[in-house]
Protein backbone atom coordinates (compact mmCIF):
# COMPACT_ATOMS: atom_id res chain seq x y z
CA UNK A 1 0.00 0.00 0.00
CA UNK A 2 2.78 2.22 0.34
CA UNK A 3 3.43 2.54 -3.64
CA UNK A 4 -0.14 4.67 -3.11
CA UNK A 5 0.57 6.79 -1.18
CA UNK A 6 2.12 10.00 -4.15
CA UNK A 7 -1.27 9.29 -5.92
CA UNK A 8 -3.26 9.65 -2.76
CA UNK A 9 -0.91 12.80 -1.85
CA UNK A 10 -1.64 14.28 -5.64
CA UNK A 11 -5.26 13.17 -5.51
CA UNK A 12 -5.74 15.02 -1.96
CA UNK A 13 -4.38 18.10 -3.84
CA UNK A 14 -6.04 18.44 -6.82
CA UNK A 15 -9.81 18.06 -5.06
CA UNK A 16 -8.80 20.22 -1.63
CA UNK A 17 -6.40 22.84 -3.46
CA UNK A 18 -9.28 23.40 -6.03
CA UNK A 19 -12.28 23.86 -3.44
CA UNK A 20 -9.93 25.76 -1.04
CA UNK A 21 -8.46 28.33 -3.47
CA UNK A 22 -12.03 28.80 -4.71
CA UNK A 23 -13.43 29.26 -1.66
CA UNK A 24 -15.11 32.66 -0.57
CA UNK A 25 -12.64 33.54 2.47
CA UNK A 26 -9.20 32.14 1.33
CA UNK A 27 -9.41 33.52 -2.37
CA UNK A 28 -10.86 36.99 -1.26
CA UNK A 29 -7.32 36.79 1.09
CA UNK A 30 -5.08 35.74 -1.83
CA UNK A 31 -6.32 38.81 -4.23
CA UNK A 32 -6.29 41.03 -1.62
CA UNK A 33 -2.36 40.09 -0.90
CA UNK A 34 -1.15 39.39 -3.85
CA UNK A 35 -3.69 40.23 -6.57
CA UNK A 36 -6.03 39.06 -9.26
CA UNK A 37 -3.52 37.81 -11.92
CA UNK A 38 -0.69 36.23 -9.48
CA UNK A 39 -3.99 34.19 -7.17
CA UNK A 40 -4.53 32.94 -11.17
CA UNK A 41 -1.31 31.87 -12.04
CA UNK A 42 -1.21 30.22 -8.42
CA UNK A 43 -4.33 28.22 -9.02
CA UNK A 44 -3.38 27.15 -11.99
CA UNK A 45 -0.20 26.12 -10.82
CA UNK A 46 -1.23 23.76 -8.03
CA UNK A 47 -4.46 22.65 -9.77
CA UNK A 48 -1.91 21.72 -13.18
CA UNK A 49 0.99 20.26 -10.63
CA UNK A 50 -1.26 18.33 -8.84
CA UNK A 51 -3.01 16.73 -11.82
CA UNK A 52 -0.04 15.64 -13.73
CA UNK A 53 1.37 14.18 -10.46
CA UNK A 54 -1.92 11.98 -10.19
CA UNK A 55 -1.00 11.11 -13.65
CA UNK A 56 2.45 10.45 -13.38
CA UNK A 57 1.81 8.22 -10.15
CA UNK A 58 -1.61 6.50 -11.24
CA UNK A 59 1.09 5.60 -14.10
CA UNK A 60 3.69 3.94 -12.68
CA UNK A 61 1.08 1.93 -10.58
CA UNK A 62 -0.16 -2.08 -11.43
CA UNK A 63 -3.84 -2.89 -11.56
CA UNK A 64 -3.94 -4.38 -7.90
CA UNK A 65 -6.45 -6.55 -6.55
CA UNK A 66 -9.67 -5.00 -7.07
CA UNK A 67 -12.27 -3.41 -4.38
CA UNK A 68 -15.07 -4.74 -6.75
CA UNK A 69 -15.36 -6.36 -9.79
CA UNK A 70 -18.39 -5.52 -11.99
CA UNK A 71 -17.22 -7.26 -15.29
CA UNK A 72 -18.35 -7.52 -17.70
CA UNK A 73 -20.58 -4.92 -17.06
CA UNK A 74 -18.72 -2.25 -15.61
CA UNK A 75 -17.49 -1.83 -19.28
CA UNK A 76 -20.88 -1.54 -20.81
CA UNK A 77 -21.51 1.09 -18.92
CA UNK A 78 -18.55 2.63 -19.27
CA UNK A 79 -19.03 2.89 -23.00
CA UNK A 80 -22.76 3.85 -22.95
CA UNK A 81 -21.69 6.89 -20.45
CA UNK A 82 -19.30 7.96 -22.60
CA UNK A 83 -21.00 9.77 -25.34
CA UNK A 84 -23.48 11.05 -23.06
CA UNK A 85 -20.12 12.23 -21.30
CA UNK A 86 -19.14 13.83 -24.19
CA UNK A 87 -22.54 15.53 -25.03
CA UNK A 88 -22.24 17.17 -22.41
CA UNK A 89 -18.76 18.53 -22.13
CA UNK A 90 -18.69 19.32 -26.10
CA UNK A 91 -22.05 20.94 -25.56
CA UNK A 92 -20.39 22.85 -22.39
CA UNK A 93 -17.35 24.18 -23.64
CA UNK A 94 -18.79 24.94 -27.38
CA UNK A 95 -22.00 27.19 -26.02
CA UNK A 96 -22.21 30.26 -23.64
CA UNK A 97 -22.52 28.95 -20.39
CA UNK A 98 -23.16 31.03 -16.95
CA UNK A 99 -21.48 28.83 -14.88
CA UNK A 100 -18.17 28.93 -16.79
CA UNK A 101 -15.91 31.26 -15.56
CA UNK A 102 -15.84 34.45 -17.19
CA UNK A 103 -19.44 34.39 -18.43
CA UNK A 104 -21.87 35.59 -16.45
CA UNK A 105 -23.39 37.43 -19.07
CA UNK A 106 -24.38 34.50 -20.60
CA UNK A 107 -26.78 34.92 -17.12
CA UNK A 108 -29.14 36.83 -18.70
CA UNK A 109 -29.98 34.17 -21.48
CA UNK A 110 -32.68 31.89 -21.91
CA UNK A 111 -31.06 28.90 -21.33
CA UNK A 112 -30.23 26.58 -24.89
CA UNK A 113 -28.25 23.53 -25.73
CA UNK A 114 -27.34 21.11 -22.78
CA UNK A 115 -28.30 23.61 -20.45
CA UNK A 116 -31.77 23.00 -20.44
CA UNK A 117 -30.45 19.07 -19.56
CA UNK A 118 -28.14 20.35 -16.61
CA UNK A 119 -26.86 24.19 -15.72
CA UNK A 120 -23.18 21.98 -14.88
CA UNK A 121 -22.50 20.13 -18.27
CA UNK A 122 -18.99 19.61 -18.16
CA UNK A 123 -18.64 19.17 -14.11
CA UNK A 124 -21.84 16.20 -15.41
CA UNK A 125 -19.74 15.16 -18.43
CA UNK A 126 -16.73 14.39 -16.45
CA UNK A 127 -18.43 13.15 -13.10
CA UNK A 128 -20.41 10.24 -15.78
CA UNK A 129 -16.51 9.30 -16.96
CA UNK A 130 -15.41 9.12 -13.96
CA UNK A 131 -18.31 6.87 -12.84
CA UNK A 132 -18.02 4.87 -15.83
CA UNK A 133 -14.23 4.10 -15.27
CA UNK A 134 -14.64 3.19 -11.75
CA UNK A 135 -16.99 0.96 -11.87
CA UNK A 136 -14.88 -0.27 -14.78
CA UNK A 137 -11.82 -0.67 -12.98
CA UNK A 138 -12.16 -1.30 -8.97
CA UNK A 139 -9.16 -0.96 -7.67
CA UNK A 140 -7.46 1.07 -5.48
CA UNK A 141 -5.62 3.11 -8.06
CA UNK A 142 -8.65 3.70 -10.20
CA UNK A 143 -10.78 4.68 -7.12
CA UNK A 144 -8.57 7.15 -5.96
CA UNK A 145 -7.86 8.68 -9.27
CA UNK A 146 -10.78 8.56 -11.07
CA UNK A 147 -12.95 9.09 -7.52
CA UNK A 148 -10.84 12.47 -7.09
CA UNK A 149 -12.55 13.27 -10.43
CA UNK A 150 -15.75 12.53 -9.42
CA UNK A 151 -15.58 13.91 -6.02
CA UNK A 152 -14.25 17.68 -7.24
CA UNK A 153 -16.77 17.55 -10.48
CA UNK A 154 -19.93 17.06 -8.08
CA UNK A 155 -18.90 18.92 -5.53
CA UNK A 156 -18.22 21.79 -8.01
CA UNK A 157 -21.83 21.74 -8.78
CA UNK A 158 -22.56 22.74 -5.34
CA UNK A 159 -19.76 25.36 -4.88
CA UNK A 160 -20.17 27.29 -8.29
CA UNK A 161 -24.09 27.69 -7.67
CA UNK A 162 -23.00 29.41 -4.69
CA UNK A 163 -20.63 31.13 -5.94
CA UNK A 164 -22.70 32.74 -8.12
CA UNK A 165 -25.60 33.12 -6.29
CA UNK A 166 -23.69 35.22 -4.32
CA UNK A 167 -22.60 36.93 -6.83
CA UNK A 168 -26.06 37.61 -8.91
CA UNK A 169 -28.83 36.71 -6.56
CA UNK A 170 -32.27 36.80 -7.93
CA UNK A 171 -30.74 36.67 -11.56
CA UNK A 172 -29.18 33.29 -10.59
CA UNK A 173 -32.20 32.31 -8.93
CA UNK A 174 -33.90 32.94 -11.90
CA UNK A 175 -31.60 30.64 -14.35
CA UNK A 176 -31.65 28.15 -11.64
CA UNK A 177 -35.29 27.95 -11.81
CA UNK A 178 -35.18 27.48 -15.19
CA UNK A 179 -32.48 24.37 -15.02
CA UNK A 180 -31.47 21.64 -12.57
CA UNK A 181 -28.11 20.61 -11.41
CA UNK A 182 -29.21 16.73 -11.77
CA UNK A 183 -29.23 16.22 -15.41
CA UNK A 184 -32.83 15.53 -16.74
CA UNK A 185 -34.62 16.89 -13.83
CA UNK A 186 -35.51 20.18 -15.31
CA UNK A 187 -36.55 18.07 -18.33
CA UNK A 188 -38.70 15.70 -15.79
CA UNK A 189 -40.37 18.18 -14.42
CA UNK A 190 -41.36 19.85 -17.53
CA UNK A 191 -39.52 22.79 -17.05
CA UNK A 192 -37.37 22.05 -20.05
CA UNK A 193 -37.91 20.22 -23.82
CA UNK A 194 -35.40 17.22 -24.19
CA UNK A 195 -36.44 18.44 -28.27
CA UNK A 196 -35.49 21.74 -28.02
CA UNK A 197 -32.55 20.94 -26.35
CA UNK A 198 -31.24 18.17 -28.78
CA UNK A 199 -32.20 20.76 -31.88
CA UNK A 200 -30.53 23.33 -30.39
CA UNK A 201 -27.04 21.11 -29.41
CA UNK A 202 -26.89 21.35 -33.88
CA UNK A 203 -25.42 18.38 -36.14
CA UNK A 204 -21.86 19.73 -36.17
CA UNK A 205 -21.14 19.16 -32.58
CA UNK A 206 -23.10 15.83 -32.85
CA UNK A 207 -20.19 15.13 -35.18
CA UNK A 208 -17.59 15.81 -33.28
CA UNK A 209 -18.84 13.46 -30.35
CA UNK A 210 -19.31 10.86 -32.41
CA UNK A 211 -15.38 11.46 -33.94
CA UNK A 212 -14.33 11.74 -30.61
CA UNK A 213 -15.97 8.43 -29.26
CA UNK A 214 -14.81 6.60 -32.11
CA UNK A 215 -11.11 7.98 -31.76
CA UNK A 216 -11.45 7.27 -27.88
CA UNK A 217 -13.19 3.57 -28.98
CA UNK A 218 -10.02 2.58 -31.69
CA UNK A 219 -7.01 4.02 -29.61
CA UNK A 220 -8.21 3.89 -26.16
CA UNK A 221 -5.54 0.32 -25.57
CA UNK A 222 -2.79 2.21 -27.31
CA UNK A 223 -2.88 5.43 -25.37
CA UNK A 224 -3.64 4.14 -21.98
CA UNK A 225 -2.60 0.65 -22.23
CA UNK A 226 -6.01 -0.28 -21.11
CA UNK A 227 -8.57 -2.32 -24.06
CA UNK A 228 -12.21 -0.21 -23.79
CA UNK A 229 -13.88 -3.56 -24.69
CA UNK A 230 -14.56 -6.91 -21.63
CA UNK A 231 -12.44 -9.97 -23.16
CA UNK A 232 -9.69 -7.77 -24.89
Amino acid sequence: MTELWPLALASLVFVFGHLILSSKGPRAFLVRSIGEGPFLGLYSLVAGAALAGMIWAFNTLPYGAPLWLFYPAGYYVAIILMPIALVLIVGGYSQKNPTAVGQDRALRRTPAGVLRITRHPIMWGISLWAIGHLLANGDTASVLFFGAFLVLALAGTVAIDRKKRRAHGEVYDGFCEQTSNLPFLAIARGRQSFGAAAREFGPWRLVIVVVAYGVLLHFHQWAFGVPPYPGL
